[in-house]
């Protein structure tokens, strides 16, 4: 494995079905890459990081066994599954 960058961002935890915000602060990304895939870990806070895969440029990407769809943005990307949504801004 491969390891792009890791740096600090800013990232939002909204439950959309809920409209609440679960999370709003500083993250910490880390980008690398196995294979064709990449695969991003985002720590907010003291938690265990949650992990999205997928292969860059497609929309479909997988967190555990749910599917994600990413946006990716010049400065960050927005990774929606079931009824939540993750922001990350660098």
């Amino acid at each position: 494995m491969q390891y792009f960058f890791s740096e600090k961002a800013t990232c939002r935890l909204t439950n959309t079905a809920l409209s609440k915000n679960l999370y709003e602060g500083s993250c910490k990304v880390t980008e690398s890459k196995s294979g064709s895939e990449t695969i991003f870990s985002v720590r907010m806070g003291a938690t265990e990081p949650l992990m999205f895969a997928g292969i860059r440029g497609e929309k479909s990407w997988m967190t555990g066994p749910d599917d994600v769809v990413f946006s990716d943005l010049p400065n960050g990307g927005i990774f929606k599954w079931q009824t939540f949504a993750l922001v990350v801004a660098e």
